[in-house]
């Protein structure tokens, strides 16, 4: 017999984690949207920038993808705690633990754990801005960032140097 078929879910049982899944869903959007966000400001600011403008275009670059670095940090934060918080509601139903089933049912509170927590199944919500999907993003991003501002600094001082070659003779 399976796990879930020890227990029976109820009416509100089920609305409750349908809720939880919807959140959680929001929240992983969230993230996803961060990323693309930042992506279409980069693009557009770098093709739109003026060469006398590219510095300011370079920190305002960094500076959205701090700013979306930490919304996306937000947004997985409040999504694994949201899953913390639906496998502590599961195991209160499993435990039959009537005392915490009254105060965890349709509690929308982000479940905070640790990585001694992983046994009981629960996801870790410490140190997330370091993730697998948070870190390499927004590191190659800003690396790249970088890059294409050298290489658009460097190109405009090849066309200096050759426009002045071109106009002296």
């Amino acid at each position: 017999m399976s796990d879930m078929n020890e227990f029976m879910f109820n009416d509100d049982d089920r609305k409750y984690i349908e809720m939880m899944q919807a959140n959680i869903e929001r929240m992983a959007n969230n993230s996803l949207h961060c990323k693309t966000w930042l992506m279409g400001i980069t693009t557009s600011m770098l093709l739109l920038s003026k060469n006398e403008n590219i510095y300011c275009a370079f920190f305002i670059l960094i500076f959205f993808a701090i700013v979306f670095w930490f919304l996306d940090v937000k947004y997985l934060k409040v999504e694994r705690g949201m899953r913390n918080r639906q496998r502590d509601f599961i195991n209160i139903k499993r435990n039959n633990d009537e005392s915490r089933y009254s105060l965890s049912l349709y509690n929308f509170t982000p479940l905070d754990k640790d990585e001694d927590d992983n046994m009981l199944g629960f996801i870790s919500t410490r140190r997330i801005w370091k993730t697998w999907s948070i870190l390499p993003f927004y590191l190659f991003h800003i690396i790249l960032i970088i890059l294409l501002i050298l290489v658009k600094l460097i190109c405009i001082d090849k066309i200096i140097i050759i426009t002045k070659c071109c106009c002296n003779q």
